[in-house]
């Protein structure tokens, strides 16, 4: 398995060439991390947008997981049965909207 990260996951390209590299290295599946780019897959929509610009360009199995932002506590459990395996949260909290679930 291996993790990545698109600046602009809108894109066809970032997951065909995120794949493509990750097919030539031998691995066989893409974990596309929730934040730190566009969208974050922090609801149903930012998910859905991954999943179109990925169609037809994966080389590899991928995955999405979702992020865990300040407010979308109550959108977390729509993503789970949409295929999120995983949540993700920052501790450190590097900006603010991240530092936790709560107001």
């Amino acid at each position: 398995m291996c993790t990545s990260t698109s600046p602009d996951a809108r894109s066809g390209k970032a997951f065909k060439t995120a794949t493509q590299a990750a097919a030539a290295g031998g691995v066989t599946t893409l974990v596309d991390m929730p934040l730190n780019c566009v969208p974050e897959t922090i609801d149903e929509s930012a998910l859905e947008a991954k999943r179109k610009a990925a169609r037809g360009q994966a080389w590899v199995d991928w995955a999405a997981w979702g992020g865990v932002v300040r407010g979308n506590a109550e959108q977390l459990p729509a993503l789970i049965p949409l295929g999120c395996s995983r949540l993700q949260m920052f501790s450190d909290s590097f900006r603010d909207r991240r530092l936790c679930l709560g107001g």
